[in-house]
């Protein structure tokens, strides 16, 4: 509060000068300041080392909050609150600390607030391992096609996306996911897998591509005519012809004999 100061002075005859008085403002002392957010031990990552927001609350509006330790910066405290972005690019991954300090108009310093965080900057490893790039989709599995591949995080998921998607679990460095495939359209298929640690540490994605075929092939007998006879002449090399679809694979001919393949 307010408090008054008086000043008296005489000469040796007893005269007294005119009183000095003076007004000074006493401050409280210990204006409070605190950090409120992010909770101890959060993670900084990749993804937000360099931007990583702390807030908390404030006494002395007008006034700035001093925040130091493994990153530093400062915020004006408005409406009893404060916010800033720190840097912890340079700082060493573990654990990281920051200190917030104010002080009053007066001079009164608040006491130290002080929060600690995790810094995580290794990043998961993921990969799609089967079945190989440019692998048929077809009707037989469609509907259930099994790709497979590797992972770092235990217990964290593994998210597929693309023209199918899944989300499976990581266990034992491995991942397995069936995907259904049935409403995409024929031609080439991408998925895309994704992975993050518990700090949320992405891995660097991995996509491969997949050639859907649902069309089945074509095949017909077209000479000689139904019901033409095979005689004593042409009883041992029976020409037979006909169409096919697919250049390069094999016919399969048989009768009640056995059977023989022709390309």
């Amino acid at each position: 509060g307010s408090f008054t100061v008086t000043a008296d002075h005489s000469d040796s005859r007893g005269n007294s000068a005119t009183q000095a008085s003076r007004s000074f403002v006493k401050a409280p002392k210990d204006p409070p300041v605190a950090i409120t957010s992010p909770a101890a031990g959060s993670a900084i990552n990749t993804v937000n080392m360099g931007t990583f927001t702390v807030s908390g609350t404030c006494s002395e509006n007008g006034r700035s909050v001093t925040l130091s330790g493994d990153a530093s910066g400062s915020a004006t405290c408005t409406a009893g609150a404060w916010s800033t972005s720190l840097d912890f690019s340079s700082a060493s991954d573990g654990t990281v600390t920051v200190h917030a300090d104010l002080t009053d108009s007066a001079g009164n310093p608040a006491v130290q607030s002080t929060r600690t965080f995790t810094k995580d900057t290794g990043l998961p490893t993921l990969t799609i391992s089967t079945p190989a790039a440019g692998s048929f989709v077809g009707t037989s599995n469609e509907s259930s096609f099994t790709v497979t591949g590797t992972c770092s995080e235990n217990g964290r998921d593994v998210v597929i996306t693309g023209d199918a998607s899944a989300t499976v679990t990581c266990s034992a460095g491995a991942w397995s996911a069936n995907l259904d495939f049935s409403s995409a359209a024929d031609g080439t298929l991408t998925i895309h897998a994704d992975h993050s640690d518990s700090s949320g540490n992405p891995a660097v994605q991995q996509s491969r591509s997949f050639t859907k075929d649902t069309v089945a092939p074509t095949v017909a007998i077209t000479s000689p005519a139904a019901g033409a006879y095979a005689n004593a002449s042409t009883a041992s090399a029976f020409a037979v012809s006909g169409t096919c679809s697919e250049n390069g694979r094999t016919v399969s001919v048989s009768t009640g004999g056995g059977s023989i393949t022709a390309s």
